[in-house]
């Protein structure tokens, strides 16, 4: 991960930023989803600049089946840890996403291709938000093994965090919402660019609306 940290007296302006995201995000302005999308772009380009943001779009170092195979991992591993814990626990309610409900009271087949997309677009900014704030706190904490992960782990944090809108919290939804944060930032520091999280991200939430479209 080559990318620089270009301007570090920004960092105090970034952190307003992300404290007024996470503020707007049970009252938004804009849109949760243009919010969402803005704050990210603004935190990058206030971080890394313009050629610092073009440079985490760049082509990935993989193979182009590889964003297929963490995507079917995270899926198998998501699908297990559900079922355990609903085992467990005798509550099969406990991962409900609150769009389940929005889309079943759609009808209209334009309805729900506009929220279907909009909720795919949501995939995609949400990377856009996450890699640089994981990026930032890697990169201040000397870029080292441990640091990563212990910025992975921060993320993954305020990642759960930044679901209570649309989940009914508990301790197994937020320790899911976090290991499957975990492993969205793994695919960006394996390929070194966002493109890889950004098209996991994608391949989940489509196949979660097609499972609520069945």
């Amino acid at each position: 991960m080559n990318v620089q940290l270009k301007n570090y007296k920004n960092l105090p302006l970034v952190v307003l930023l992300i404290i007024g995201f996470s503020w707007s995000l049970a009252r938004p302005v804009v849109g949760e989803d243009l919010g969402t999308f803005l704050t990210g772009f603004l935190i990058t380009l206030l971080l890394f600049g313009s050629a610092g943001l073009k440079n985490l779009f760049k082509k990935m170092h993989a193979p182009i089946w590889f964003p297929f195979f963490v995507f079917v991992m995270m899926k198998l591993f998501d699908g297990f840890y559900m079922m355990i814990v609903s085992a467990a626990t005798g509550n099969h309610h406990l991962f409900e996403h609150v769009s389940t409900h929005n889309f079943a009271h759609l009808h209209r087949l334009p309805e729900k291709l506009w929220w279907a997309g909009q909720f795919l677009f949501s995939a995609i900014n949400e990377e856009l938000l996450m890699i640089p704030i994981v990026l930032t706190m890697y990169i201040l904490l000397k870029r080292t093994a441990t640091g990563w992960y212990m910025a992975s782990f921060l993320s993954s944090i305020f990642f759960a965090y930044l679901h209570y809108t649309v989940y009914a919290m508990n301790v197994w939804l937020v320790i899911g919402l976090i290991i499957n944060r975990l492993v969205l930032n793994e695919p960006f520091r394996l390929t070194n660019s966002l493109r890889t999280p950004m098209c996991v991200h994608f391949l989940n939430d489509a196949v979660g609306i097609l499972g609520w479209m069945l």
